[in-house]
């Protein structure tokens, strides 16, 4: 999450496997919406 929306950020975040891209403020209901989508097809690596 970031307040700003650069693109050189973006793409650079993509690459070191950022799953999505939110600029603020952002809507709390299109974050629960992408995390689950998320969560739900084990897209998401989990790190012990």
């Amino acid at each position: 999450m970031t307040a700003y929306g650069e693109l050189d950020m973006i793409k650079e975040a993509t690459k070191l496997g950022a799953l999505m891209h939110f600029t603020k403020p952002f809507d709390i209901d299109e974050m629960r919406v992408a995390v689950n989508m998320h969560l739900s097809t084990g897209s998401v690596d989990h790190y012990s």
